[in-house]
Parts: C-alpha cells; sequence; structure tokens
C-alpha cells in the first residue's frame, strides 16, 4: 500500500480522535477428528483497530475502508436508546494496524495513542507470524505466550482509562 503524507496525517488524526486498538482474546473449540477422540480448545489472540462515526458523517469511514480495507458496520439502533445511529469501520489486519501504529508513532503531536500504538507494535512482533494457521492439528500457544499476550492486552486496557 502506498500512502501520500497527506492521507497518513488524516488518517493519523482521525483515528486519535476517534480509534481504538485492541487485543481480543477468545477461546476456539475444535471438533474432535475422530469420535474417540476428546473437544479441545485453545485460547487464541488477535489485534483489533476501529474508528466510529455517526451515521450522517459515514463518509470518512468509507474512506478509510477505500484506502486501507477492512470491514463497514451501520448499527440504526443502538443498544443505549440516548444514542444516535453510528457507523464502524474495523480491520483485524496486522499489516494494516502495523502500517498506522507507524504513523501514530511518528507523529509529532503527543497523544495517549501514540503510547497504545507502541504497545501494540510489540504485540505484533511477538504474535505468530503472518500466514500462520492455527488448525485443530496446528500449533498451541504455550503459557509463557499466553501470559505475555494476556500482559500487552492488559498494558493496552490500562492505556485506555482516564488518568487526570
Amino acid at each position: 500500500m502506498i500512502y501520500t503524507n497527506k492521507t497518513e496525517r488524516e488518517i493519523a488524526g482521525y483515528f486519535k480522535g476517534e480509534g481504538y486498538l485492541g487485543i481480543q482474546s477468545y477461546t476456539k473449540k475444535y471438533k474432535p477428528k475422530y469420535e474417540s477422540s476428546s473437544k479441545r480448545s485453545s485460547i487464541l489472540y488477535r489485534p483489533q483497530m476501529t474508528l466510529v462515526a455517526r451515521l450522517d458523517d459515514i463518509e470518512a469511514l468509507e474512506y478509510v475502508k477505500r484506502k486501507l480495507g477492512g470491514y463497514l458496520i451501520k448499527i440504526f439502533k443502538p443498544s443505549n436508546k440516548n444514542s444516535k445511529p453510528y457507523a464502524l469501520w474495523g480491520t483485524n489486519s496486522t499489516k494494516v494496524i502495523g502500517k498506522i501504529c507507524d504513523i501514530l508513532i511518528n507523529s509529532e503531536m503527543p497523544s495517549k495513542k501514540i503510547e497504545q500504538a507502541k504497545v501494540m507494535k510489540e504485540y505484533l512482533k511477538f504474535r505468530l507470524p503472518n500466514g500462520t494457521k492455527i488448525t485443530y492439528s496446528g500449533r498451541r500457544y504455550s503459557a509463557k505466550e499466553i501470559a505475555k499476550m494476556e500482559e500487552l492486552k492488559q498494558k493496552l486496557h490500562k492505556l485506555k482509562r482516564y488518568t487526570p
């Protein structure tokens, strides 16, 4: 992907205001290959990046989707009855998230999002290489790897808290 400096600045600025970086963890259950086998499960981690806008400002998210890919979801009836309809752009692509993190880390304007981007980059370097598939008989995380990913997830979560 090629970005112009203007595009990078615009996306970085928009992300600093409306962006979210997170590490999701979930348990993946696998069906046994043979009847005699027991069910297995493993914990998986994946990066996530999202941007949110009111539904009447969806053009900005459509622009980001054209430039970066990802998905776009429209929420017409938010769970909070006082909220207005909104749209959410998101991606789990390590390549896109890594690029945005690089842009944020190299930006000059101070922001807590820069620290979050540094933690996410650390996670991206640590996690499984791109293209590694986790299948029923595939690789499992060791206890040490799980502890490291949980540590990074919690570190990222703490950076999102308000600190006066």
